[in-house]
């Protein structure tokens, strides 16, 4: 699937590994966003909570952003590390699990990474990963908050404690159909 919005072209062709430009990501060598110069990317570093870090959508765009009838939206977020970050989770609430009882092997002590995902959450981003989505913009109480997924004050967590990520909301002109 390649699509060219305006500003924003992407192809999601799951058997391409054909490079565009310098700023090609991947997923697992089998899935390229490819996103071109005019691209309105941010960048910010993200804690451990999600209530210490901004929400993905502005609140601007929840009050005035597109309707089913004005166009779609999209998000694209892409975890940047350091390479020894955490991954980043994305969720539709902030409430965190950080229990932590087991290692990676089922082995104790603890590792300081999260036993569980959190409620609501809905994306695990390792390092290099990203994620590229529609979303509903427009009147609504919920928003997207991400966080960096490591236990806060964990003695066992050794990595980085905090995570880089680049994002960036796009939006499209509404298909309006053929008249008849």
């Amino acid at each position: 699937m390649s699509k060219t919005t305006g500003k924003l072209k992407y192809d999601l062709a799951l058997s391409t590994t054909t490079v565009y430009d310098a700023s090609s990501v991947y997923i697992n060598k089998s899935a390229e966003l490819s996103i071109n110069g005019n691209a309105n990317l941010e960048y910010k570093t993200i804690g451990p909570s999600y209530s210490s870090n901004l929400n993905l959508i502005p609140t601007s765009s929840q009050s005035a952003g597109p309707s089913t009838y004005k166009g779609k939206a999209y998000l694209y977020v892409r975890n940047l590390g350091p390479s020894t970050a955490a991954s980043v989770r994305i969720s539709t609430s902030t409430i965190v699990d950080n229990s932590d009882t087991t290692g990676p092997t089922g082995a104790t002590p603890a590792d300081g990474i999260p036993d569980n995902y959190d409620p609501n959450q809905f994306a695990d981003l390792s390092v290099n990963e990203f994620a590229f989505f529609p979303v509903a913009i427009g009147a609504s109480n919920a928003n997207l908050h991400v966080r960096s997924a490591f236990v806060p004050g964990s003695t066992f967590w050794t990595g980085a404690t905090h995570n880089d990520i680049e994002y960036m909301l796009c939006f499209t002109d509404h298909n309006i159909g053929p008249t008849f």
